[in-house]
């Protein structure tokens, strides 16, 4: 854990900005504090072991955000794309469908009034059947 000693450069401290650690005093247990202030020395140094860690979380995190890009992502643009293909496939056999139907249509249409025609022949032909019965009888 580093430590404010005599000859140190300049640490981060929020509160104050940059600090200077030029007069470090030797306490008991032969550290050194900033200006001999301890309280001041134990902020520096616990800025400087967080910007020490902050490589380390961020090595972290950015293992963690590729772990899960590897495990869930990726698989999802692939199910999400095979998705679309099919999508794009449904779409291409319904309007295939579509124009079958439309074409059913008019064919339908022209069954219709070939189907009319029929029946207007038919009637005609009863109708001069039932006359020619009526001549005959």
């Amino acid at each position: 854990m580093p430590r404010c000693s005599r000859g140190a450069g300049i640490y981060y401290q929020p509160a104050r900005g940059a600090v200077s650690c030029r007069q470090a005093q030797p306490e008991r247990d032969g550290v050194g504090y900033c200006d001999g202030d301890r309280e001041l020395s134990e902020r520096v140094t616990q800025v400087h072991i967080t910007m020490e860690n902050a490589t380390i979380y961020i090595a972290i995190i950015t293992f963690a955000v590729w772990i899960a890009k590897c495990l869930i992502v990726s698989p999802l643009k692939e199910s999400i794309s095979g998705l679309q293909r099919a999508i794009e496939k449904l779409e291409k056999s319904i309007s295939i469908l579509d124009s079958k139907i439309d074409q059913h249509d008019t064919r339908l249409v022209r069954v219709e009034e070939s189907a009319r025609n029929a029946h207007k022949r038919i009637d005609r032909l009863d109708h001069i059947v039932d006359e020619d019965k009526q001549s005959y009888d």
